[in-house]
């Protein structure tokens, strides 16, 4: 042995993992990280070495258990002149592949896009992700700024510390972990609340003067700069041209029980069960939770700023793009999944569904909404006006000549900072196979500058035959 002929040398064994797409979904695929010596511990099950390398994040985290196999050993006892005397042998047993529903073009130029767009805006950090509204299959989760794993790995601790302590916080998901203010991509819950309560018939109209009861208190953005309302408006109006004012009178004629109720049912508030670790719930405040979270009690005002997506209400882009996948799919809120399937090498006929590897707790199955056909009709005609018509808040910035897309835009307001950009919704219009959302924290107007993202990335797909 080498330690024998140069006895102040020691060899010490190191698996490392190649990541060859450097950046790519760095979020979704995660690092390795060393194991500690309580996880060596606690996870003997899994037969950890002192030298493994396991999964800190993404899949690399979620399927350790299939991805890493189990290591083989050998056994040999010698007698006093080097005979053996038994031997015996365990083979190893390789890891599965995980097959995934991301598309690395479709990744990599979503990640381009937001890269683009931060360097161009007030934007700190952004987010987009698209799935399947039929199966929830992730199609791309970008989330910027990105890292590199395999700089990870070989990390010095200076090297960490000054990763871990970057104000851009590259290690951060957006995608499944930023929870901020949705703004107006919320009030299709509203919209749905409101029809499916029967406070209005979707062909009611209310009377927009800029304002709800006050000039100086919840106010439409018309209103604010130049002094008029929509005027007449119906729900579908009030989608097409994002009027507040409609949805504070929506919200008065719901209540804060029914307006919380829905929300809870579209999902926010909870984790979506994506197969992925440490997914932010968001947060939904109701008369119930309030006290303990922010201090103080329901209160007249929180009931029509929820309803406009603002109060103290949180959401992940994923929560968004779940939403909108339920309103193209016919209500079913789907569970987004990355994992498509494992290839174990036992077998080459072994293929395992996502769902058979993690299976969801009950709240994080799929769910089917109570949405009425009239109601779905009223949402997909509102949403598809706000993108297609002149005078619908995206018109200018996502209409497509290429594909169809309905969608909602979201400017959320933030005390004292740049407002929170939003676009989400589903392309094509009438025969919808993908949700979308896109999130730009501090990015300013939803519809100048998280819109265009979006129809730069449904034109390129519409270009590589994803709708043929």
């Amino acid at each position: 042995p080498i330690s024998d002929r140069y006895p102040g040398i020691r060899i010490r064994r190191r698996v490392l993992r190649q990541y060859p797409q450097q950046n790519l979904a760095s979020h979704l695929i995660g690092y390795l990280g060393a194991v500690t010596t309580r996880e060596l511990q606690q996870e003997s099950s899994l037969s950890y070495q002192p030298e493994d390398h396991i999964g800190r994040m993404g899949i690399e985290a979620s399927y350790d258990h299939l991805l890493r196999g189990t290591p083989g050993t050998a056994l040999e006892l010698l007698d006093h002149r080097n005979r053996r005397l038994f031997h015996h042998t365990k083979p190893s047993t390789p890891g599965h592949d995980v097959v995934l529903w991301l598309e690395p073009k479709l990744q990599r130029h979503a990640e381009h896009l937001l890269e683009t767009a931060v360097h161009n805006t007030s934007a700190l950090s952004g987010a987009m992700v698209l799935l399947d509204v039929r199966t929830g299959g992730i199609l791309l989760a970008a989330s910027y700024p990105p890292f590199n794993p395999n700089e990870i790995q070989n990390a010095t601790p200076k090297t960490w510390k000054q990763l871990v302590q970057n104000p851009a916080q590259p290690l951060f998901d957006r995608v499944t972990r930023m929870a901020i203010a949705p703004g107006s991509v919320f009030k299709v819950v509203t919209a749905a609340a409101a029809l499916e309560e029967s406070r209005l018939n979707g062909q009611d109209s209310f009377h927009c003067q800029g304002y709800l009861h006050n000039p100086n208190q919840l106010r439409c953005l018309i209103y604010a700069r130049y002094g008029q309302g929509h005027g007449p408006t119906t729900m579908v109006d009030a989608i097409t041209r994002s009027c507040n004012v409609y949805f504070f009178n929506c919200s008065e004629r719901l209540g804060e029980t029914r307006l919380c109720q829905w929300a809870s049912r579209f999902g926010f508030g909870s984790r979506t069960g994506i197969d992925l670790p440490m997914e932010a719930s968001g947060y939904l405040p109701t008369p119930e939770n309030v006290k303990d979270r922010l201090g103080h009690t329901w209160r007249k005002g929180d009931t029509p700023r929820l309803a406009i997506g603002q109060s103290a209400l949180l959401a992940t882009p994923l929560q968004v793009a779940r939403m909108m996948a339920a309103i193209a799919n016919g209500g079913k809120l789907v569970r987004p999944r990355l994992v498509r399937r494992t290839i174990s090498h036992n077998s080459s006929t072994s293929l395992l569904p996502q769902d058979e590897l993690a299976q969801p707790t009950s709240s994080m199955s799929s769910s089917t909404l109570p949405l009425s056909s009239r109601t779905q009709s009223k949402l997909k005609e509102g949403l598809f006006r706000a993108v297609n018509i002149r005078g619908g808040t995206a018109y200018r910035t996502v209409r497509s000549e290429l594909v169809e897309i309905s969608g909602k835009t979201g400017t959320a307001e933030i005390r004292g900072e740049e407002d929170h950009a939003w676009f989400a919704g589903y392309t094509p219009s009438h025969q919808p196979r993908y949700a979308f959302a896109v999130a730009l924290e501090h990015g300013g107007s939803g519809s100048a500058n998280a819109g265009p993202l979006t129809l730069q990335l449904i034109d390129s797909m519409s270009l590589d035959g994803y709708f043929d």
